[in-house]
């Protein structure tokens, strides 16, 4: 059975710069901010000033760079309210816009490098020498530009300044107003990602400007008290080189004017302290269009929505334990990269006063596929309903179509999925889709009312004697354990038996004492309340801290493999 979707509704032809500097969706007033910094509350660029920067890089980008139309231009930087300018600017110079992760070291950059393979790098100066090792580790048959994001000009051969500030500060009328590239459609590449390699080395994802532009239109018709509503303000605690950052708050939050409440890193305290703060008399600061400042009276600007992951959940659920924080202006925490066990959304939903809700979705999709809406929230358990444009199928492992309420791998289709891989082999890329419809390697069902359910990813699912098991199902209860801080589990094949039984990793919390029989406790704690074929056999493991990508998915094949003759003793 094929689900399909509303039809959708977007403008033919439009590129991600048609849509950012011609259109203007929501009828933005020029001055509305456009990037706040997160710590001092003060706008850095309003909506006007910010789509006149863009312009301004992505004609240094042509003039200076000479940067041609299919260029990958590399971005290694760590969040700043500068960087969905510069994105923008490579977009509309007819750039291909490729983020590295700034955390990386040389070996990772190197294969980075080798699936990007960028003409052009631009990197902030604390991390020119990271990428020198990457260069030097990857060894490619060409050498791309190098410029580092500073005035500086002594980083030395080969590397030249991208004087950042200079570029933007140009006076008003010296440039003109140049457009963006010509050439540019919508079939275009607008970005190389990298999927987050949880079971594997990562692949390089093309998405293209028309993959974005739909999944914009996407979320505004299928959410628009976030993306049609003024008073929409979202706090980013996520990196900006995640497709999240990318996808979400460079493209689909920037492109129709929502205000951005940028953090130099994710730190909980300086997020707790934005919440409240009344930026009504905050001075409106453009630090690149220095010839104008800007009184901002009487338009109040406080954070209505953030968009999360699990880490970031759980930690704001112990931060908040305590909290006397106004609250009162957030409407909505937007749960994505990784499914929100219930008892952390109840307790942040009760301790926060506002909605929790959850989007599905990969960096294939750009990267929505399934939103929730607010009014929603009553349905238990779902990640929403699909976004329009879209169709779905539930097959099982033998590609059997499902029947609704019965689990299977979500296949799915769509304007905004991407048309392939690049740093991989032809036909492992086309593999990765049946009859037109991308395999999602999610195992879920969809209810008779259209709301999907996700049970867990077919590659994790843990095969006891014949019985399939969730580990998200039995994470979930072991996050109920009240000295539990994080959770995973995984399986562990046993020769002896033939099968394989879950283990369980916890992280507790380490200010609590006395942690002799722990193990044993959590283990019959879940135990409890689970099948006979769900308990814990591989037994229950206490490590320092679950290892997660930036996204807040799982690493499971980074977990330790449990001690043989541990292990034994209890099956």
């Amino acid at each position: 059975m094929v689900y399909t979707a509303e039809a959708l509704e977007c403008p033919k032809g439009t590129t991600l710069p048609g849509l950012l500097l011609k259109l203007n969706v929501n009828n933005v007033a020029d001055d509305r901010p456009a990037m706040i910094d997160g710590i001092s509350g003060e706008t850095v660029y309003t909506y006007s000033s910010l789509r006149a920067a863009v312009r301004r890089v992505a004609n240094y980008l042509r003039t200076e760079v000479k940067l041609t139309h299919g260029t990958v231009v590399g971005i290694l930087a760590t969040n700043s309210s500068d960087f969905p300018i510069l994105v923008h600017g490579i977009l509309a110079a007819g750039g291909v816009v490729s983020a590295f992760n700034p955390l990386y070291q040389g070996q990772e950059i190197a294969h980075y490098l080798h699936i990007a393979k960028p003409g052009v790098m631009l990197v902030d100066s604390s991390l020119t020498g990271i990428l020198t090792d990457g260069l030097a580790l990857a060894k490619l048959d060409y050498t791309p530009d190098l410029y580092a994001l500073s005035s500086d000009t002594s980083q030395g051969q080969p590397w030249k300044s991208f004087d950042f500030g200079r570029i933007i500060s140009t006076t008003p009328g010296s440039l003109g107003t140049p457009e963006p590239h010509p050439g540019l459609t919508t079939g275009d590449l607008a970005f190389i990602c990298f999927s987050s390699g949880t079971t594997g080395p990562m692949k390089g994802v093309y998405l293209t400007h028309g993959n974005i532009v739909a999944n914009i239109f996407q979320h505004r018709q299928r959410l628009p008290e976030i993306f049609e509503n003024s008073e929409t303000v979202a706090a980013l605690v996520t990196p900006f080189f995640h497709i999240l950052g990318l996808g979400v708050f460079v493209c689909q939050y920037v492109c129709q004017g929502v205000p951005i409440v940028v953090f130099p890193k994710f730190d909980i305290q300086s997020l707790l302290d934005a919440i409240p703060r009344d930026r009504s008399e905050s001075l409106t600061i453009f630090t690149a269009l220095i010839w104008h400042t800007h009184a901002l009276i009487g338009d109040v600007i406080l954070v209505t929505h953030i968009n999360i992951v699990p880490p970031i959940a759980l930690r704001l659920l112990q931060a908040t334990a305590t909290s006397t924080i106004d609250f009162s202006s957030l409407k909505c925490l937007i749960n994505a990269a990784a499914p929100l066990k219930e008892v952390v959304s109840g307790g942040l939903s009760q301790r926060m006063g506002c909605s929790i809700t959850q989007w599905y979705g990969m960096t294939e999709a750009s990267p929505s596929v399934i939103s929730q809406r607010e009014d929603e929230v009553g349905v238990t358990g779902t990640v929403g309903k699909l976004l329009p444009g879209m169709s779905m199928k539930i097959v099982d492992s033998e590609g059997k179509e499902r029947e609704p309420k019965q689990s299977g791998q979500l296949l799915i289709q769509g304007p905004n999925l991407t048309p392939g891989y690049v740093g991989i082999l032809a036909a492992e890329s086309d593999a990765a889709f049946i009859d037109g419809y991308f395999k999602t390697g999610d195992i879920g069902y969809i209810n008779e009312k259209g709301y999907v359910f996700l049970v867990g990813r077919s590659k994790e699912l843990i095969k006891v004697k014949g019985h399939q098991v969730a580990p998200a199902e039995l994470e979930s209860i072991l996050l109920t354990h009240p000295r539990v801080r994080d959770a995973a589990v995984k399986g562990v094949y046993v020769s002896d038996h033939e099968t394989e039984y879950p283990v369980a990793y916890v992280a507790i919390d380490p200010l609590l004492p006395d942690s002799r029989h722990l193990e044993a406790d959590i283990e019959v704690f879940v135990n409890k309340q689970v099948a006979k074929y769900k308990w814990l056999r591989g037994g229950v493991h206490i490590i320092p801290a679950i290892p997660r990508n930036a996204s807040g998915k799982i690493l499971r094949h980074q977990l330790p493999e449990p001690a043989k003759g541990k292990r034994e003793t209890r099956l």
